[in-house]
């Protein structure tokens, strides 16, 4: 059964906020507005955030090392602690928010707000729990995607679901794309969960743990480009990791990053098409190997699949190393790709960014 707040209807007028990135600027925009914000944890350069919010809002780093007052030294925590308990003269915070902090709070700080703790997360939960659900949800084809908050527990991502909204994700949806829209749908729904806080209407509701699954870390090798594999995934791929770790392979021991793709009709029909207008790929360029570069103009088209033929993928814009990203025509006149090439025999040796 969903947990209904027992807390009496009571104004909120102090918010404590935990989040970084682009994610987290529409929901502090927000709060800033309402006048709610007393405090504001970030990972983020605080120079950052003291340009949109100004000096009347205390920041705080979330890096020990950085040299500001930084949760996670117990000196500060313990100060920390005071103000969100009201020990410092403005009151107990209301309720804590959090949005793409990066890091766990901890219990004690969890326990200080009046009304609770609350998450606000890029996916729809219980799906996509972790670090990258934006990433993942792009990449493993899913059809729909939102925003969660959460009343946080002591487990990542495992609170109760106070409310969710959702959205149909577009077949060119890249990452900068999708957090875009996922961070103005989280600001409207931190303002709903606000209003419901305040009349003492919150329910959270129980996930379901069977169909939960995680979004992890993202690491820099997962952005290498397998060609052994469909097409499909892919072109997926290339607007999951736009932003990073991008999307790349090898030649000649040159590491080329995709920054746009597109799917193309299948491997052998490619190459018959170039056969008969270029005639310069042999019967081995007719798809038969995951990797092989089918034709070259007026973009690159690559084999993909198990043994190539599980559909192409035409490279649009490219970039070198230390240059800028290019269309394919522009980058193909300052870089030797040849039609017949594969490129999964230069991604098999080992090679250092």
């Amino acid at each position: 059964m969903p947990k209904k707040s027992t807390e009496s209807a009571k104004p909120l007028s102090s918010i404590a906020f935990f989040g970084s990135g682009p994610f987290a600027v529409p929901i502090v925009a927000l709060l800033h507005a309402q006048k709610k914000l007393r405090l504001l944890v970030t990972q983020d350069d605080t120079k950052f955030w003291k340009k949109r919010v100004g000096s009347e809002v205390e920041i705080w780093h979330g890096d020990q090392s950085y040299g500001a007052q930084s949760y996670g030294d117990q000196g500060c925590d313990d100060r920390l602690h005071r103000i969100l308990l009201g020990e410092e003269g403005k009151g107990r915070v209301d309720a804590i928010v959090t949005a793409s902090y990066g890091s766990r709070l901890s219990d004690e700080t969890l326990r200080c707000a009046r009304l609770g703790s609350y998450n606000v997360h890029a996916s729809l939960l219980p799906r996509w729990r972790g670090a990258s659900p934006i990433q993942r949800a792009i990449l493993h084809g899913d059809t729909q995607s939102g925003v969660s908050i959460i009343k946080m527990s002591d487990r990542i991502d495992c609170g109760g679901v106070v409310l969710r909204k959702r959205v149909l994700l577009r077949a060119s949806e890249t990452y900068d794309s999708l957090e875009e829209n996922l961070s103005a749908l989280g600001a409207a729904a931190t303002s709903e969960l606000l209003e419901s806080l305040s009349h003492g209407e919150v329910c959270a509701e129980p996930q379901e743990e069977s169909s939960a699954c995680w979004a992890g870390k993202l690491r820099r090798e997962e952005g290498l480009l397998d060609w052994h594999a469909p097409a499909e995934h892919l072109e997926r791929q290339v607007r999951a990791f736009l932003r990073w770790p991008g999307s790349f392979f090898f030649v000649r021991g040159e590491r080329i990053v995709v920054h746009a793709a597109r799917l193309e009709a299948s491997a052998k029909r490619v190459a018959g098409e170039n056969a008969a207008g270029e005639n310069a790929a042999g019967e081995n360029a007719a798809g038969e190997n995951a990797g092989r570069v089918l034709r070259t103009h007026p973009y690159p088209i690559v084999a993909c699949g198990a043994k190539g033929n599980e559909g192409a993928l035409g490279l649009l814009r490219l970039q070198r190393a230390g240059r800028k990203a290019l269309e394919a025509a522009a980058f193909l006149r300052g870089f030797r790709l040849e039609t017949g090439a594969n490129l999964s025999e230069f991604s098999c040796v080992k090679h250092s960014d």
